[in-house]
């Protein structure tokens, strides 16, 4: 691994810019810095796509550098501005040499970052488009590099769309974020977009034993493999373990990361997994309580616990694939002894139980309870899960000797009347042939029949019934529901009176009265 040059982050003023040789300790992540496209681990589709872009000047005026944590986002940016200001630049990267590449070491005014999840509003966005107008004061480009850039205000986004569609010539922005599903359509359309993979598990563990090697510590293979997978792809993660590592001592083992890592080790992680066979919550419990003990992290041993049955799951389906499957050299023998005594439905009902854990784990008080509330239901599922166990859980059987107490008890309720009725019992053949009376002997007169018939019926000799089924109950008809009579009659409403009409001489007035108004004569005869 080739190491980096080492300056002071972009707050330090140049005055302020680290050596190598000051007595001043840097992490082992900033110390070790990739400087050119070549140092970068695991994004060769990008390193190479860059290198071509500054060979051939063919650059544009907008990136967006997307992907997990520890990928190389910012590196990339910081080496892509670099080299896009580098005059003897040497197949695609910097030289190192020039003046421009060590203006750039020191800290030039002509690149700026700016981190947008402290300098997100609109004000910041206006200050931004300012300094664009002006030209470089010693370099060919100004480079603005915003990183977090999902973190801007809607407001910041659209202050930003135009200057960032129509640059001046001078001008090149690198935008970098994490979650680039919470950048505008209209930023993404602007930028040419690279996606950062996660660094190779092997790729991150030579890198871990030659940062080791050079601060004069040793490390084991597995150890280095164990910081490569628990870093999960991120390279600054893996070398800020190895440095916590470092601090327990200069020889570096697998026990040394996980007790610095503070994750459980794959004995605990097996014993789990083997209670869990033998369906024994006591020893489940056991291993909480250790793990509690030695102040582990609930949340984190549930994780690491779906990674383990992960792996079952994937030696199940593709037992020759091993490349798919997160494990260390020494556990493979016990993986594939697991494995056998492992069903696939088993194994996924397992991964079921544990994510529902491992979700409600982050919002509870009490981490350990909800642990061993998940251990207890895995284990007591165990039945499920061995493979060729031949034990029945029971329930076939039960559902059997319910049945038959269900066919022998020959007594139903009536919905109706409340009461019960018992429905007699079918007679066999053989006992129906014996309580039909035999040719000769009296019979009494059956119902149902015209008077003379039953003695003539008596001498016919019938052969015996088969089966005689009970008679059908007839259906009770449902009363109707008819209104209740009136038990009195109600009285009718009384009509209002009419007016009195006035008396005939009274009418004769009023309408001689009415006619002298109108001016009309009235004789009287």
């Amino acid at each position: 691994m080739r190491r980096a040059r080492i300056r002071a982050s972009g707050a330090c003023p140049p005055s302020q810019t680290l050596k190598v040789g000051d007595n001043i300790y840097l992490a082992l992540y900033r110390k070790y810095r990739p400087v050119t496209f070549a140092d970068v681990f695991s994004q060769e589709h990008i390193t190479r796509t860059l290198q071509n872009q500054i060979k051939n000047n063919q650059t544009v005026h907008a990136y967006l550098f997307t992907g997990s944590r520890g990928t190389g986002k910012t590196t990339c940016a910081r080496i892509l501005a670099k080299a896009l200001n580098c005059r003897n630049h040497e197949d695609g990267n910097p030289c190192l040499k020039c003046e421009a590449c060590e203006e750039i070491e020191k800290g030039a005014t002509d690149i700026s970052e700016i981190d947008a999840a402290s300098n997100n509003g609109v004000d910041d966005v206006r200050v931004l488009r300012e300094q664009t107008h002006y030209a470089p004061v010693s370099l060919k480009y100004r480079v603005f590099i915003i990183d977090e850039v999902h973190m801007l205000s809607a407001g910041a986004f659209n202050a930003l769309l135009k200057t960032l569609e129509e640059p001046p010539a001078h001008v090149v922005f690198i935008l970098a974020t994490t979650e680039n599903h919470k950048v505008p359509a209209t930023i993404l359309s602007r930028c040419q977009r690279f996606e950062f993979r996660r660094v190779n598990m092997a790729d991150c563990a030579e890198a871990v034993k030659n940062a080791a090697q050079a601060e004069g510590a040793s490390i084991t293979d597995d150890a280095a493999e164990l910081i490569a997978r628990l870093s999960d792809g991120g390279m600054r993660d893996a070398l800020s373990l190895l440095e916590t590592c470092i601090s327990h001592g200069s020889e570096v083992t697998g026990g040394v990361v996980r007790e610095a890592a503070g994750v459980a080790g794959s004995e605990y992680i097996f014993g789990i997994s083997e209670a869990v066979l033998a369906g024994s919550p006591v020893n489940a419990l056991k291993i909480i309580n250790a793990l509690h003990g030695q102040s582990k992290d609930m949340g984190r041993f549930l994780g690491e616990l779906i990674g383990h049955y992960r792996n079952l799951m994937l030696l199940k389906l593709i037992p020759d694939e091993t490349s798919l499957i997160s494990w260390l050299p020494e556990e493979a023998d016990d993986y594939r002894r697991l494995g056998g005594m492992y069903e696939l439905p088993g194994i996924m009902k397992c991964l079921d139980t544990l994510e529902e854990y491992y979700e409600r784990i982050s919002r509870s008080r009490d981490k350990r309870l909800v642990a061993e509330l998940c251990v207890i239901q895995l284990t007591g599922d165990s039945g499920q899960r061995v493979k060729n166990s031949g034990q029945l859980t029971g329930d076939k059987g039960q559902r059997k000797v319910e049945s038959e107490q269900l066919t022998s008890d020959n007594r139903q309720l009536s919905a109706d009347n409340g009461q019960v009725t018992t429905t007699p019992a079918i007679e066999k053949p053989q006992e129906i042939a014996e309580s039909r009376p035999q040719s000769g002997e009296s019979q009494a007169e059956t119902p149902g029949l015209a008077p003379g018939w039953s003695k003539i019926l008596q001498g016919v000799s019938l052969p015996p019934a088969k089966l005689e089924l009970p008679p059908v109950p007839e259906p009770v008809p449902k009363p109707v529901h008819e209104p209740p009579p009136l038990t009195e009659e109600l009285p009718l409403p009384e009509e209002p009176p009419l007016p009195e009409e006035p008396p005939p001489a009274d009418k004769i007035s009023q309408f001689k009265s009415l006619l002298s108004q109108k001016g009309i004569e009235v004789k009287e005869r």
